[in-house]
């Protein structure tokens, strides 16, 4: 799908595995001189919805820059949120890709749909490159049971925050934290965190989440203008996640302590997977496991 500058489009995706979607954006340049390359995703708004034998559940409904955020903290492609972009030579393009994982499969079938919609804002590209981009969003497929439905959600904190308790409920998958405008570790929005849940707990310090973040990267933290090959490739920001894919938690709360004159107005927010699932949904899947395990024994050759 794909979607110029203040438009919205639409698609309605069947008979497929997915979970998730890719994001990639068009950078041309017609110009004739460099232009910056800076993308503000914060302009571009998805709506992902599945409907099904006539109940709709909300897979996502945020903006791009959430969404892709929250999705690639710490790896190399955390870089197209970076407010300080390379610039575009005259007369070529750029390319900026992220993805956004659901957090689990979600099976396509008969009526199935996943109703998708994106919409871009004005200001989306810098002005010299606006009429000629433009962003292509499609569905990630994958192969696996559908075992719930996921979905995303975010909370926003408010400006001059002290403390707050943020009571996540249950199946929560991952969890982050961003912040949009700090570029180093000096000023710290968080003091600490205490985590509780019915299978983790644990109290994190800000040199805790820094050390989680070098931890991710797998770098230290090196001086750009050294003569190493690591130098300015790791990102001081401020966004630090909390919990990942790698299991599920119930009864999740976070205790936050925030150095309230660092908390600006939108510029911090709590982003964390979650799912619904039910008894039709768990024997499906366990069914599909069985009859497939049941193809797999049968194709084992017997022993001469």
């Amino acid at each position: 799908m794909i979607i110029r500058n203040r438009e919205t489009q639409t698609e309605n995706i069947r008979n497929q595995t997915v979970n998730g979607l890719a994001v990639l954006a068009y950078l041309i340049n017609p110009t004739g001189t460099p232009v910056s390359s800076d993308v503000d995703f914060e302009q571009s708004v998805v709506k992902v919805i599945l409907n099904r034998n006539g109940v709709q559940d909300i897979i996502v409904q945020d903006d791009f820059k959430k969404l892709g955020l929250a999705s690639n903290v710490d790896m190399l492609t955390q870089y197209a949120f970076d407010s300080n972009g390379d610039t575009i030579n005259s007369n070529l393009g750029s390319l900026i890709a992220f993805v956004i994982p659901f957090g689990g499969h979600i099976n396509l079938k008969g009526d199935d749909f996943l109703f998708v919609e994106v919409s871009n804002m004005k200001d989306l590209f810098v002005p010299a490159i606006t009429a000629s981009s433009y962003l292509e969003v499609k569905p990630l497929k994958s192969v696996g049971y559908e075992e719930f439905i996921p979905s995303i959600k975010s909370v926003v904190v408010q400006a001059s925050e002290s403390s707050r308790k943020y009571d996540l409920g249950d199946n929560v998958k991952r969890a982050v934290i961003l912040n949009y405008d700090k570029t180093n570790f000096t000023n710290n929005v968080i003091q600490n965190i205490t985590i509780s849940s019915d299978r983790y707990s644990e109290n994190l310090t800000f040199g805790d989440l820094i050390l989680g973040k070098v931890s991710r990267y797998g770098k230290q933290l090196i001086p750009a203008g050294s003569n190493y090959d690591l130098g300015a490739s790791f990102q001081q920001d401020q966004s630090f996640v909390l919990m990942d894919f790698h299991q599920h938690f119930n009864g999740v709360e976070f205790d936050i302590k925030f150095n309230p004159n660092q908390v600006t107005q939108g510029n911090n927010v709590l982003v964390y997977w979650t799912y619904r699932t039910d008894m039709t949904i768990l024997n499906k899947a366990a069914n599909l496991q069985a009859k497939h395990q049941e193809k797999a024994v049968a194709a084992i050759p017997a022993k001469s």
